[in-house]
């Protein structure tokens, strides 16, 4: 008994399609979680330098009524301007 070459062409060709198929839901699925994760870097960027500006100003506001704020943290990138002044 042997195989035809027309079911081994059917058999490579369905197995291409099925490859093709799954290939492309997983590039959809990969792009869909890639831009969700841009849309939550953009909201994390927004709200970090949001606070960082009012934590700045907090500073400033203790500093002008004489309170010795505590220093912040190295890891909020905000520079301790107490020492310049």
């Amino acid at each position: 008994m042997s195989i035809s070459p027309e079911l081994v062409l059917a058999a490579i060709g369905s197995l291409g399609t099925a490859l093709s198929t799954w290939q492309t839901a997983r590039t959809a699925r990969v792009r869909a979680e890639l831009r969700a994760l841009r849309a939550e870097v953009a909201e994390l960027l927004s709200w970090q330098l949001g606070a960082r500006a009012y934590i700045r100003r907090l500073l400033g506001v203790l500093i002008d009524r004489g309170i010795d704020p505590p220093p912040p943290p190295e890891a909020l990138g905000l520079l301790d301007d107490r020492r310049s002044a």
